[in-house]
């Protein structure tokens, strides 16, 4: 019975990783929808931005997250994994996850994630979300930044922009509809989103989300939980093909 709980809870954890993990993701894109007319504007910034990373054809990506629950119904549990891979314009991607249970590979191809998990010579197959299709352009949501505030330019010393704003968590993930099964309520909830922009092509080298977010009504109690994703190689030659 303890075993059976301890899934459950796992895939529920898992749940709202991914909701949270595909905010991250998505944000560094469709926040770069803005509007204003000066250069230390963090508005302006995010506009020439987004045309930089239009014009992309490729780019390498790496990610560390970080996840601790506590105050639950079935004690404390924390778990951190890091991802490596690459985009290839204009919709693949390849990413390899380490977790402490071994590597997990996914391709992503249109709107297909094709999965090799750890110890494992078989391809798994699955349809990914629209919203979520793997390498895909987010949709244009011309209203996103109704679920921002406090965006505002940190640091623009040396080599880059560095942004920061705090993303309504709950408003944002209701909005994007995922499809990912019954997700944990995010009503009120907040996560501090922090943006670095290259000066020198306005390419988006980092961002980082900091969320902290109580699960008491599913028994889940309090989540802590870092994003951190880092972009480099920009357009160099890559070529990502359907794994046969």
């Amino acid at each position: 019975m303890s075993q059976e709980i301890s899934n459950r809870r796992k895939a529920r954890v898992y749940r709202s990783t991914v909701v949270l993990l595909s905010v991250a993701a998505i944000a560094a894109a469709v926040l770069l929808a803005g509007c204003s007319s000066v250069t230390s504007n963090p508005q302006v910034i995010v506009t020439k931005a987004i045309k930089a990373q239009n014009s992309l054809k490729s780019v390498h990506v790496s990610f560390d997250v970080s996840m601790q629950v506590s105050g639950g119904t079935t004690g404390s549990a924390a778990t951190s994994y890091h991802g490596e891979g690459d985009y290839q314009s204009p919709d693949r991607s390849k990413l390899t996850i380490s977790a402490p249970g071994g590597d997990t590979e996914v391709i992503g191809v249109g709107d297909k994630a094709y999965v090799k998990k750890a110890n494992s010579n078989t391809w798994a197959v699955q349809t990914v979300p629209q919203n979520l299709s793997a390498g895909a352009s987010p949709k244009d949501i011309s209203d996103y930044l109704k679920y921002t505030k406090n965006l505002k330019l940190v640091e623009q010393s040396g080599a880059s922009y560095h942004i920061r704003f705090t993303l309504d968590v709950g408003r944002y993930a209701q909005h994007q509809k995922s499809s990912t099964g019954q997700l944990p309520s995010t009503a009120g909830m907040e996560a501090q989103m922090d943006m670095w922009v290259l000066k020198d092509s306005f390419y988006v080298e980092r961002t980082r989300m900091e969320f902290h977010g109580n699960f008491a009504s599913i028994g889940e109690g309090n989540m802590n939980m870092t994003v951190q994703v880092d972009f480099s190689d920009f357009n160099k030659p890559v070529t990502i093909e359907t794994p046969k």
